[in-house]
């Protein structure tokens, strides 16, 4: 008897945990996207939680409080600031496989777009990925390409241009006020 009412006590008690987990959810998902204090607050906590306050050097020294930001501003400096002291010069002798002079003039020539589509479709994707390609789900993403380059891979292959998004979960990805 007793451990029957111990069982759905239990089972009581755990559906109660997840109700206020869904619930909590939901209030996450109405506040969080708006900017609220209480989206803030999160975040502040979670910053907290994330924050080191005690690291140890490559030396073995401890560091804490303010002295944790010093501490890896010495490591980086050491890590990334020392200049490269020796240099190997670069010899022929280093390489113990050479290509072909043809070879390397044929790697540097100027590809065609009838090139590019016959590579392109010269095998099975669809087979060889087990994935069937769809040009309307299909997107290209490009950052920082020169406008040419841009304009003849979108010619050559039957893409819509993406655009990043530039807010998620209300906060702007980027520094400037267009939206």
């Amino acid at each position: 008897m007793e451990s029957k009412l111990l069982a759905s006590f239990n089972e009581a008690s755990l559906d109660e945990e997840r109700f206020l987990k869904q619930k909590a959810k939901v209030h996450w998902l109405a506040e969080g996207d708006a900017n609220t204090k209480y989206f803030h607050n999160t975040l502040k906590c979670r910053n907290h939680r994330a924050r080191i306050d005690v690291i140890t050097d490559s030396n073995g020294y401890l560091h804490e409080g303010k002295a944790v930001p010093k501490a890896f501003v010495e490591h980086y400096v050491g890590f990334l600031g020392k200049e490269d002291i020796s240099i190997i010069p670069i010899t022929p002798e280093l390489f113990d496989v050479r290509i072909d002079q043809a070879v390397a003039v044929d790697m540097i020539r100027e590809v065609t777009v009838d090139e590019i589509k016959r590579t392109m479709f010269a095998f099975d994707f669809a087979t060889m990925s087990g994935l069937s390609p769809s040009n309307q789900k299909s997107t290209i993403f490009f950052c920082n390409v020169p406008v040419q380059t841009k304009n003849s891979v979108l010619n050559i292959m039957p893409f819509v241009e993406g655009k990043l998004p530039v807010r998620y979960l209300g906060v702007p990805l980027v520094a400037s006020r267009e939206f």
